[in-house]
Order: C-alpha cells, then structure tokens, then sequence
C-alpha cells in the first residue's frame, strides 16, 4: 500500500541556481558594458558566453565603453575571420577590426582612453569562443616569434657548396 500526508506547512520552494561561470566576475573598474550580452569584470571584459565556458552566439553584438586610460592586455582571442582577409566577426577599436585564431591576432598594446570607441560583432553562421581582453596601465608585451635554433658550424672539409643557399659544415 502507499499512504498520502497532508501539511499545514507549504513545501519550501527551491531558490534559482545562478548561472555557473569558469571565474568569478568581480566589479568592473576598466570596461562598462553599454549595450548587449559582453560581461566586464574587474579590469577586462569578454564576449557573450565567454565567462560561462561557451561559443558566443551568432547575430549577437556589443559596445563596450572605457572607463579609465590604459592599455588593451589581450588573454583570450578567437574571433572568426575569413581565409581570404578580413574578418566575419570582430573586436572593433577605435575603427580597426580584429579577428582571428590567436592572441597576437587581437589588439594587444593598443593604447585606449574615455573616448576611444569598442565594439563585439558576430554574423550569422559560425560561432567561436571569443575573448578575453583587459586593461593594464603599462604596454603590455608583445609577442614575438621564438628565433629557430641554430647549429655550430665548423669549417668545411668534406665538400663544398657552389650554388644555392645551403651550408657545408665539418
């Protein structure tokens, strides 16, 4: 058999979970977020779902405006653009667009200030998981090719070379 209760006290009703986030989002003091979906936290902000662990959505678009002068210090960035040059979607600043697979693809060092203008855009198709970019006082870094390591080479007594760009070494 079963048996049916009855309470004078309701159920208590569950409160909502908050949504989860990959880090927690502290007050934003660089960025505002003036209109769409980006989130700023503390000194950087990023692209919708970015914080969340997730691709950003198509036709989903932002301004971001700057609150204090500084530097753009690019930690994340994977913003679709086209093989043939150009981009699909971008981080605009200032009028330049950016995109692509890489940090180095984003505005890193770019100099910003109360006036400069920032943007998100992404078109209807392909979506990626954006960025994350902040604002620091001094240039960041820049990020430079590793120089291919080199051979020590001693003087040639084997053979020689005529022609060509090849080296005979030992």
């Amino acid at each position: 058999g079963f048996a049916i209760c009855m309470a004078d006290d309701p159920v208590p009703s569950a409160e909502p979970t908050p949504a989860p986030t990959l880090f927690p989002c502290d007050t934003a003091t660089a960025f505002s977020i003036t209109s769409g979906d980006c989130t700023a936290c503390g000194d950087c902000f990023h692209t919708p779902g970015y914080i969340l662990g997730e691709e950003h959505g198509n036709q989903e678009s932002c301004t971001i405006t700057v609150l204090q002068s500084g530097y753009l210090d690019v930690v994340a960035f994977d913003v679709e653009d086209r093989s043939s040059g150009g981009c699909w979607d971008d981080i605009t600043v200032d009028g330049t667009e950016y995109c692509g697979e890489e940090v180095s693809d984003g505005p890193q060092g770019v100099q910003v200030d109360t006036s400069s203008s920032m943007s998100f855009y992404s078109d209807g198709s392909v979506t990626e998981l954006g960025a994350e970019i902040c604002l620091t006082q001094t240039p960041p870094p820049t990020i430079s090719p590793t120089p291919a390591p080199t051979m020590p080479c001693d003087t040639a007594t084997a053979f020689s070379i005529d022609s060509g760009g090849c080296t005979a070494c030992g």
